[in-house]
This record gives C-alpha cells, structure tokens and sequence, in this order.
C-alpha cells in the first residue's frame, strides 16, 4: 500500500513545479516529484554500476581492449534497458 511523504519547499521552488506542470510535462506535482525521484534513483544505480566496471577493469591481470570494453558497456546498457524498461 503506498504511504504518504510529505514535503515542505519555498514559494520560489514550488513556482518552478508548477511551472514545469503547466507545460504539460507532467500532470500534476506528484508526478514530476515521483519522476525526479525515479531518476534521481536510476542514475545512482547507474552510477554505482559504472564505478563497478571501473573496478572490475582496474582490478583485470590482464587489460581489457577498448573493443571488449566497448562490448561489455554495451551489455550492461541493455540489462539497464531492460530492466528500467527503456527498450
């Protein structure tokens, strides 16, 4: 069952929500508030599996070609893809 959070901001941030809604982005401050939070979500998820791969290919005994590294970000974007449902 979804639970309510509230969120106190100034006049001036809220003016900008509103802003935002009236051009049709989003219907209403919930949902832009929800997408930014998805996002917000999404891109340290990504970012912490970024810094995995660095690791993975700074910890390698043997260094990994530009072309196998291409290949396995190319891999990983689409287990992304697929998982966030951006296909």
């Amino acid at each position: 069952m979804p639970e309510m959070v509230a969120l106190k901001r100034d006049k001036e941030f809220l003016k900008r929500v509103d802003e935002t809604v009236k051009r049709g982005s989003y219907a209403s401050r919930t949902d832009l508030i929800r997408a930014a939070l998805r996002e917000k979500m999404d891109a340290e998820d990504l970012r912490r599996r970024l810094a995995r791969i660095d690791e993975l290919y700074g910890s390698a005994k043997t260094r990994t070609s530009d072309e196998e590294l291409h290949r396995i970000r190319e891999k990983v974007f689409l287990e992304l893809e697929k998982e966030y449902g951006l296909q």
